[in-house]
Parts: C-alpha cells; sequence; structure tokens
C-alpha cells in the first residue's frame, strides 16, 4: 500500500544509478497529494489463508507546503515454506512512510522523508525443524534542501538507512545482521535550451555490516562517484541520452561506466528505441564478509545492448516487444565446491568466463 509509481529500467543501468544497477532498476514512488488541501483513500482486501491487506494515504498541501503519510500492514497465515508438511508460514508486516518540504523562501524549498518496515516471517530452517522465525525491521531518513536560479536547479540530500534482522531460530545461520547505508548527494539539472538538458551530480556512500553466527563478523565499504546525463534531440523526433559515471571505490579502485540511449518516434503511437550500456557491481559486504564470504571477490563487469518497438492503439492498449543481450564477466554466484572461505559448506565465488542472458 502507499505505492504510486513503479518504473522498470532494463540492462545495465550503472552510469545512471551506480554499483547495484547492473542489470537494471526498480524505482518505486510512494503516495503524495496533488490538490490544494486535505486528501486522502483507504483500502482494503482479503483473501486465502486468511490474508489481508490494508492500507491509507493522507494528504495535504499549501501553496508553499506539502506532507504526504502512508501506513499499511499485511497480516497472512501464509502457507509451508517447504514441500512435505501442512505447518503454515505466515507473516505480519507493518510499514509507514512521511514525507515532506516548505518553501523556505523563493526558489529554496527543504524537505524530509522518513521510512519504516516491521516484519516478523516464519519459516522452516529444515525438514525436521519448522520452527522458524525472522524479525526484521527497516528505517531510513533523508533530509535535503533545493534550489533553481537562472543557471538551473540544485538538490543537495543527506540519507541514512539501517536494516536489522533477528534470527533466534537454533542452528540459523546468521542469528543477527545488521547493516547501515550513509549517502551524501548532490545533483544539478540545467535547461540549456532548444531541446537540451544536462544534469550532473557527485555522491558519497558508506556501508557497514555486523554479522553473529558464525562468530561475529564486520565489513565496511566507501565509495565516491561522479556522474553526467547530456539529454537532446539532434534531430525531430529523435530523443538521446548519453551518461556517464566513475566511481572510486576505497577496496577496488576507479570504474567507469557509460550508456547511450536513442529513441526515435516517427509517429505519435510508434517508437523505436536501442541501448548500449555498461555496468559493474561490487561484491556485497556479504559476500564478502560473512561465514560463507569471500574476501577475493572482484566486481563484475557487464555489457548491455537493447532494440524495442512500442505500438500505441489509441488510449486502449499498447503493444511491446524488446529483443536484449546482457553479457557479464566475472558473475557472482554461491559456488557449493568452493573451499577458498573454509567454511565445509561452500562460498560465494567468481563464475568462470561470461554468463550471457538474452
Amino acid at each position: 500500500s502507499g505505492i504510486e509509481r513503479i518504473e522498470v529500467l532494463k540492462g545495465s543501468q550503472s552510469a545512471l544509478y551506480g554499483s547495484e544497477a547492473i542489470g537494471g532498476l526498480v524505482d518505486i514512488s510512494t503516495f503524495r497529494p496533488v490538490d490544494l488541501g486535505f486528501s486522502g483513500d483507504t483500502s482494503i482486501e482479503y483473501g486465502t489463508y486468511n490474508t489481508y491487506i490494508g492500507g491509507v494515504n493522507l494528504g495535504y498541501v499549501t501553496e508553499r507546503a506539502e506532507i504526504a503519510l502512508t501506513y499499511g500492514v499485511v497480516r497472512t497465515d501464509g502457507f509451508s515454506a517447504r514441500a512435505g508438511n501442512d505447518e503454515a508460514d505466515g507473516l505480519d508486516q507493518e510499514t509507514l512512510t512521511v514525507y515532506g518540504e516548505y518553501e523556505i523562501a523563493n526558489s529554496l524549498t527543504a524537505g524530509l522523508s522518513l521510512y519504516r518496515r516491521d516484519s516478523l516471517s516464519e519459516y522452516d530452517t529444515s525438514a525436521t525443524n519448522t520452527a522458524g522465525e525472522l524479525d526484521a525491521s527497516e528505517q531510513g531518513y533523508e533530509v535535503f534542501a533545493e534550489y533553481s536560479n537562472g543557471i538551473g536547479t540544485h538538490r543537495l540530500g543527506y540519507s541514512v538507512f539501517d536494516i536489522t534482522k533477528q534470527d533466534p531460530t537454533p542452528g540459523a545461520f546468521t542469528t543477527l545482521f545488521e547493516g547501515q547505508r550513509e549517502e551524501l548527494s548532490y545533483e544539478g539539472r540545467f535547461d540549456l535550451g532548444e531541446d537540451r538538458t544536462l544534469t550532473v551530480g557527485a555522491n558519497r556512500t558508506v556501508e557497514t555490516l555486523l554479522l553473529e553466527g558464525f562468530g561475529i563478523t564486520t565489513g565496511e565499504a566507501t565509495s565516491t562517484s561522479v556522474q553526467a546525463e547530456y539529454l537532446f534531440a539532434p534531430v525531430e523526433d529523435v530523443n538521446v541520452s548519453i551518461a556517464l559515471r566513475h566511481v572510486q571505490d576505497e577496496d577496488f579502485g576507479g570504474q567507469t561506466t557509460g550508456r547511450l540511449a536513442v529513441a526515435w518516434t516517427p509517429q505519435d503511437d510508434l517508437t523505436v528505441r536501442a541501448l548500449v550500456g555498461s555496468g559493474y557491481r561490487a561484491p556485497s559486504l556479504y559476500e564478502r564478509f560473512s561465514a560463507a564470504g569471500n574476501p577475493g571477490l572482484q566486481p563484475e563487469q557487464s555489457l548491455s545492448y537493447e532494440l524495442g518497438v512500442e505500438k500505441a492503439f489509441g488510449d486502449a492498449a499498447n503493444l511491446r516487444a524488446t529483443v536484449f543481450r546482457t553479457e557479464v564477466e566475472d558473475l557472482i554466484d554461491f559456488d557449493f565446491a568452493a573451499t577458498v572461505c573454509g567454511s565445509g559448506f561452500g562460498c560465494y565465488n567468481q563464475v568462470p568466463g561470461t554468463t550471457v542472458s538474452q
């Protein structure tokens, strides 16, 4: 509940969104009010396995301020997480988001967004132990300021995201997982006229990890990036995006990725798209430092190609077809035969050669 829009970008998008977007991106936007004054809505669903989902969205807008709040709950008795028994594994989850902004002065706006999710989920630890239970909480916030002048629009943001998972089940692989991401970012958007726009940005991210289970493990990763995207229309009905990003990782050095995308609209109801992009993904802290971690992992590298066409049939329907190919070097996957981490049950490892998805 509280979700207003979902966008899906396929292929290597690291030039726009960094390391984790090596294979694509799912961008979720929460509820925002659009009309002056008070607005809101509510919903409730009920279904099989005694499942119910409820949510409420509330918003208030003035000439200079906006506030939005969403609250959602999911509860279900569930069904067995493992074939072979009929013991139900349920879920109990609550989610809260808050967004607010205020125009301090002409062209200067400050804002705050908050997010929290708490859940208790059941699972089957093994074929003989059905008492698994995972208690998880996520919370995050961002404070930001936006300033517009004759040159462009500037946004400065600082965000923190925390996640904690606790598993008291005897024999659990990880009894405690704590992760944090702290990020400072800048974005500038400049209208250059004649269908030309330049967006530039800089970002610094620090991630930390604490694990308990097979002993106590910690890890940290720090990276700094700069990026730019140039949007322009070289001729009528053709739009082009050129993007570059350079990331300096304290553990893996420098990584540069690029993306070129072209959209051609020969008529209002027909669009042809082509894209080529490179990407990379640094191994996660869990893949590096957990009991099944491999400290010798190197980043994955990818190259994506895409050609697509979209045909609209008025407002009633549209049809899309896409041909794509993605090549990944040094894909990271779990290798049950690997002995490099000394766990005795395998660990994360690089897949030799090129992995292709098409």
